[in-house]
């Protein structure tokens, strides 16, 4: 897995077309925020167009799924927005019908033997019952909620809440793939200003930070170790 150094603010992201995937059904279209060329692995946003029906899938690359706007049905299952699933390969899931619509984050990877994230699904009320724990080492002010976890490999998925004012103060360099799309709040990466709706990918060994923020911010993030 080898996606690209991307930031996309979201006036970035609203430029981007709409492009129909190949062998969807009508009523579906993605945008690429993230695109490993050689193994495949990406993230895309992903639009279904109401009364769409997807299709029942089983595919070969880990799957999560945040969704952003709208709602759906998978199997008996009802899925609102703010809804977080994680699917393993060989996961049989679908069909997702849809009333309403719905437009998802959607992160595909091709992983290693070795990377192990679980079969999640978590509504938004079982998300609110997460405790928000302080991270190992993190400033005052910067709480989490973990949403998948590899034991073994240290991989995780989770929120990340920033209350307002806090500084981070140092400059980081991880050995990780970091994927960030901030979903309320706002805040200021180096130079750069992050309002909700943009989307950061960083590969292992690229300085990024300090970041502060003056509202406080609340983002998803994706940590993968498995290259």
């Amino acid at each position: 897995m080898k996606k690209p150094h991307v930031r996309l603010y979201p006036i970035d992201i609203a430029r981007l077309p709409w492009e129909r995937p190949p062998g969807a059904r009508e009523g579906i279209s993605q945008k690429y925020l993230a695109h490993d060329q050689e193994s495949g692995s990406h993230t895309r946003l992903l639009r279904v167009d109401p009364r769409a029906d997807t299709g029942i899938f089983v595919h070969d690359f880990c799957e999560e799924v945040y969704l952003l706007e709208g709602s759906y049905r998978a199997g008996e299952e009802f899925h609102p927005t703010g809804t977080y699933t994680c699917k393993p390969p060989d996961i049989k899931h679908g069909p997702f019908l849809t009333e309403d619509g719905y437009l998802g984050l959607e992160f595909r990877d091709y992983h290693g033997p070795r990377m192990n994230k679980p079969l999640v699904r978590l509504y938004p009320i079982d998300i609110a019952r997460l405790p928000w724990e302080r991270p190992a080492g993190a400033p005052e002010g910067v709480w989490q909620k973990m949403l998948a976890l590899d034991p073994d490999g240290g991989s995780h998925t989770r929120l990340v809440r920033v209350e307002p004012g806090v500084d981070t103060r140092d400059v980081l360099v991880h050995d990780f793939w970091e994927e960030i799309y901030i979903l309320q709040g706002s805040c200021k990466a180096g130079d750069e200003f992050h309002p909700a709706g943009t989307y950061t990918c960083r590969p292992p060994g690229v300085r990024h930070g300090p970041c502060l923020t003056d509202e406080g911010y609340l983002c998803i993030e994706v940590r993968n170790y498995e290259t």
